[in-house]
């Protein structure tokens, strides 16, 4: 990168931020050609972005992908509820109850009371008697 001074590094960081924001694209020959760094350093900037930020994501084949906004929030809540259902996964320890509060915590799901069946699919009027507590997707991930 420009220099092995630490603030430089993170005033480089800072405009490739901001680059891969204004141009809504994150690549290498982005940032190389912009900043005038060499590949190495534009993959390191790169690869500091997709750790430290909600913005910008490796793919397996990679590429570097930029999502931002509701696209990217979602995102986020999708890979920390999945991270924490794998992590049960490999202590054997995984319960209904368990998936229920990830999803809760991380926003995907919601609580609603009802007092009648909600419709044709509602498994809740064949198990259960009414008013009775329902977990449905979160109304910010659904767009509904």
């Amino acid at each position: 990168m420009k220099g092995d001074d630490a603030s430089l590094n993170d005033e480089l960081f800072h405009q490739a931020v901001e680059l891969v924001h204004q141009h809504r694209a994150a690549s290498t020959a982005l940032i190389q050609r912009h900043l005038r760094v060499g590949w190495r350093a534009a993959e390191a900037l790169l690869q500091r972005m997709a750790a430290e930020t909600m913005a910008v994501r490796k793919m397996q084949n990679g590429l570097y992908l930029y999502i931002h906004g509701p696209i990217g929030e979602e995102l986020a809540r999708l890979t920390a509820f999945a991270q924490e259902v794998l992590s049960a996964l490999t202590t054997d320890r995984i319960d209904a109850d368990q998936l229920r509060a990830a999803a809760l915590r991380h926003g995907l799901a919601k609580e609603a009371t009802v007092s009648a069946r909600c419709g044709d699919r509602c498994v809740c009027a064949t198990l259960f008697e009414f008013p009775v507590v329902c977990f449905r997707p979160s109304t910010e991930v659904a767009g509904r």
